[in-house]
């Protein structure tokens, strides 16, 4: 009886050599699969969005051609950064299920701390997005002068996250993206300068 108690023990223990290997045969190739699905789409989302984005960043002529360039690998790191998340999260839920993890639980635990982030970081993400359409559809780019708001200035640096304005004054402006609701782009492909000359009655 001890020596089949032994024997049961030794059957349900996962860690077993003899089991590891059994389990290896059974769930090895399709986890082996995996694996090179998730690294063989990577390349390919890297490859297409790459195509993509520059096809669409090179739509326009403005700027000089390495603004248009800088534009277009922003994008495209924006791109490819959310590609490889989807595809690796996916992947190693495949995996866990594959090796007897109870997914939809994990998957439920998962969504209730990304719906908590999502709530205190909402302004975080909302500036990313905005900031990620607005170079999307080049709105302005450095060196413009635009206005935002009540803050009039030219543009030096754009980022995902916020846009650096420096008025006639030299007074540096950081602005979140996420709270611009309207730009006035002055020198969007021309600009006019409006001089007032005064002139005197008797003149």
């Amino acid at each position: 009886a001890q020596e089949a108690h032994e024997k049961v023990d030794e059957l349900r223990n996962p860690f077993t050599l003899r089991n590891l290997s059994q389990w290896l045969i059974d769930h090895g190739p399709r986890v082996l699969l995996i694996v090179l699905g998730m690294f063989l789409v990577n390349q390919l989302s890297h490859f297409f969005s790459n195509r993509t984005i520059k096809l669409v960043a090179g739509g326009t002529m403005r700027g000089s051609p390495i603004e248009r360039e800088n534009r277009a690998r922003t994008l495209v790191g924006v791109f490819q950064n959310a590609c490889t998340v989807a595809i690796f999260v996916g992947g190693i839920l495949m995996i866990l299920e594959e090796c007897g993890a109870n997914v939809t639980v994990l998957m439920g635990g998962v969504a209730v701390i990304g719906l908590a982030v999502a709530f205190g970081a909402q302004n975080l993400i909302k500036d990313y997005f905005c900031g990620f359409v607005m170079l999307l559809e080049n709105q302005y780019m450095l060196n413009d002068t635009i206005r935002i708001g009540d803050v009039t200035g030219q543009v030096e640096r754009i980022t995902l996250r916020m846009t650096v304005l420096r008025d006639a004054g030299g007074v540096v402006h950081f602005i979140p993206n996420g709270t611009i609701d309207s730009v006035s782009n002055e020198t969007h492909g021309w600009s006019r300068a409006n001089i007032e000359v005064g002139v005197a009655y008797k003149e």
